[in-house]
């Protein structure tokens, strides 16, 4: 009975609300660091795209990463207001993200003329690699708000 007890304890600690955020912290901190160290990948995609837009979208795709990473580091669970901002910047750089990775794929699909479609297909995986750790970041986040509401 013991050794149950013992596991029991383990996994409370591992879903412990402190855990959770801290993780989810991490989380976003990396996805942000990581794209701004990889975004020479978005930009030798984009030199080879014939699509005005992209290169704004990429920006705001890794401006509003480094705001979720500011909003992040400031999270407070018990303040409303910094859930909400934290929350809220996450969503939109994953829709960025997401709409980054459309605009790709469509000038990917249009375009006849492209040299080296590889560049384009790695900045695509990319951006769903990164979409998909600020979404399991938000998981955590909100994991973390109910955990706290519940108690």
């Amino acid at each position: 009975m013991d050794i149950f007890k013992h596991k029991t304890n383990y996994f409370q600690l591992l879903v412990s609300e402190a855990t959770l955020l801290l993780v989810a912290k991490l989380l976003v901190v990396g996805a942000a660091i990581a794209n701004l160290i990889l975004s020479p990948t978005y930009v030798s995609a984009l030199l080879k795209l014939e699509n005005e837009i992209c290169g704004f979208v990429m920006f705001l795709f890794i401006l509003f990463g480094l705001v979720a990473l500011f909003q992040a580091t400031r999270y407070k669970s018990d303040n409303a207001i910094s859930i909400v901002l934290n929350l809220l910047s996450l969503v939109v750089v994953i829709i960025l993200g997401l709409y980054l990775a459309s605009i790709f794929s469509d000038a990917l699909k249009n375009q006849r003329t492209l040299k080296k479609p590889e560049d384009v297909q790695k900045a695509i995986h990319l951006c769903y690699v990164i979409c998909g750790v600020y979404g399991l970041a938000f998981v955590l986040f909100v994991t973390q708000v109910i955990k706290e509401l519940r108690e």
